[in-house]
């Protein structure tokens, strides 16, 4: 392997399977954010292709299942399609049998979509020295190199391993090794030549670091890039911490900059025939070929509902939403193929006024939908206008509400209802002693948790959360509900003024996450303003031995449920 042509990578993945969103995003997150790898493999094929240049894209067989055509248009393009296990961050806590498994079911999946055998492989995230026990079962399995080391991550300092290209024995035969190039700096290997440190770099140290290498180096250069970062537009998610901010989006346009020299001057192949290895083709077994599917930029459209399924209301409040509806869409979409068995759900969209387009982006995804009922404010009335407004357009009894930013999953859809039994309302409580908000600011959490507390003691209510958007509603304990406070104030008097009444209020534990995307319409120093009045009221309505607010209360005579 001395002399020759250089090495090129490419990691295949979602922005949002990025580890600096490890500690924000959970898995669940990943298929109800709408995908932009169709697009970031466009960016990398139509780039490689103008230079000349061909790469090892390595794909996950989660990706490979979902998306196959993408997948064979790599291949298509002559460029050489490898392993990084089924899912992002597989391979943590497996032992031998999980991880043989794991790279069975993504071989499988891979080959399907390309017709070529996969033999080559790079783990996600990168493996420290306690994991290089996986060598012996890539070479048990029949995979010719391993491209999973970066000497620059942890634990590799003082572990004596080489920095370049070469080949090791394995109890089931030899296995190179295809570790991405660092240069020494102060005894410490930094990874010049991809990912975050390519477009992080000073530009001056970035160029002496390829010239050293280039200079001092027989082996071939490894470049790896992130398919994402060659993306013009990438959405904008809520990262951990600073570190990881920085990690995902400082100069995030940088990549294609640096990398675009390196094309026009280097000669760079994929890792296969780097090393002399001539493609293999692959039969794909019948039934991979029937039922691959592609999820690349269909639109979901949910089947309909068992014909047993009990019909449902959801009402789903929008205002200045239209950078999250594609994942509202996708979520729904999945929820009701959730609970179509046990549920059918009736969605009232109601868009409260937008200026942003909410309104045309609602018709455009939702107009095809079954069971879809849109709604539209001509000017903002507030949240929980919108609420009541869907409510009453409801064709059910039983009417869900949640916020259109998903911050309480909406697949506690079901266990609410269920738990909803003889009340008038019941709703999601973070603050109830099960319950649990991540990755919320801790100012918010103080602010809500303080009103919830004075609401309770202005009541004399044992209720840990007021101010949720997530909850289950009677249709005829609210459809003629006077509201006489808007936007998020309004959720709380509804509540206040049924449990007043002498209404059944019950609370389940939930959790509460930060929004993913868009912004809060909530302004905060108004709304305690608000919030502070309200509760004065309800303390004089209180020493005045008045009851609740007969002007915005409903009739809950209809409704069952004696008291809380």
């Amino acid at each position: 392997m001395t002399g020759g042509p250089h090495i090129l990578t490419v990691n295949v993945e979602e922005f949002f399977h990025s580890g600096a969103l490890e500690g924000t995003l959970a898995p669940k997150h990943w298929d109800r954010l709408e995908p932009t790898l169709g697009r970031s493999i466009d960016a990398c094929l139509e780039l490689f292709d103008r230079h000349g240049a061909r790469a090892t894209f390595f794909v996950f067989g989660m990706t490979a299942e979902r998306c196959p055509e993408t997948i064979a248009r790599i291949a298509g393009a002559g460029h050489e399609v490898a392993s990084r296990g089924y899912r992002p961050r597989g391979l943590r806590g497996q032992d031998e049998a999980a991880f043989a498994d794991d790279l069975a079911r993504a071989r499988a999946a891979i080959e399907a979509a390309t017709g070529q055998r996969v033999v080559g492989y790079r783990s996600s995230p990168w493996v420290d020295p306690r994991g290089l026990w996986i060598h012996d079962v890539l070479a048990a399995h029949g995979y010719r190199y391993d491209a999973s080391i970066n000497p620059a991550y942890r634990g590799f300092r003082r572990y004596p391993t080489r920095a370049t290209c070469h080949e090791i024995a394995t109890r089931h035969g030899p296995l190179a090794i295809v570790p991405v190039s660092t240069v020494r700096v102060a005894g410490r290997r930094i990874a010049f030549s991809g990912g975050t440190w390519l477009r992080q770099l000073p530009e001056w140290f970035v160029r002496r670091a390829f010239e050293r290498w280039l200079a001092s180096h027989a082996e071939p250069l490894v470049l790896y890039v992130l398919s994402w970062e060659l993306l013009e537009d990438k959405p904008r998610l809520p990262t951990g911490s600073l570190y990881d901010r920085i990690r995902l989006y400082r100069h995030a346009d940088r990549t294609r900059e640096r990398l675009v020299p390196l094309l026009e001057r280097l000669e760079l192949v994929p890792v296969r025939e780097r090393l002399g290895l001539a493609p293999e083709p692959v039969a794909a077994p019948e039934s991979a070929r029937t039922d691959a599917r592609t999820h690349d930029a269909a639109r979901p459209v949910p089947a309909g509902p068992s014909p047993a399924a009990t019909p449902v209301s959801l009402v789903i409040p929008l205002h200045n939403e239209r950078a999250t509806l594609g994942y509202l869409e996708r979520t729904l979409a999945g929820l009701i193929e959730h609970v179509r068995d046990r549920y059918r759900l009736h969605l009232l969209l109601v868009d409260d006024g937008s200026r942003d387009g909410t309104w045309d982006e609602l018709r455009e995804r939702f107009g095809r939908w079954p069971d879809v009922t849109l709604l539209r404010h001509e000017t903002n009335r507030g949240v929980a206008h919108a609420i009541l407004t869907g409510i009453r357009r409801a064709p059910t009894e039983i009417v869900c509400s949640i916020d259109a930013d998903c911050s309480y999953d909406p697949y506690l859809l079901p266990r609410m209802i269920e738990s909803l039994g003889d009340a008038h309302l019941l709703t999601a409580s973070p603050y109830h002693p099960e319950g649990a908000a991540l990755n919320v600011p801790r100012w918010r959490l103080l602010l809500s948790r303080t009103l919830s507390r004075l609401y309770s003691l202005c009541c004399g209510l044992r209720i840990a959360t007021w101010t949720s958007c997530c909850r289950v509603y009677r249709r005829s304990a609210f459809e003629r509900f006077a509201l006489r406070r808007g936007d998020f104030l309004g959720i709380a008097e509804m509540l206040v003024e049924t449990a007043l009444a002498g209404g059944t209020v019950r609370e389940i534990p939930a959790t509460l996450e930060s929004r993913l995307l868009g912004r809060s319409k909530m302004r905060t120093l108004r709304m305690i303003l608000a919030h502070l009045a309200y509760l004065g009221e309800l303390v004089r309505r209180r020493l005045g031995g008045r009851g609740p607010d007969r002007r915005a209360l409903a009739s809950l005579g209809g409704a069952p449920g004696d008291g809380r």
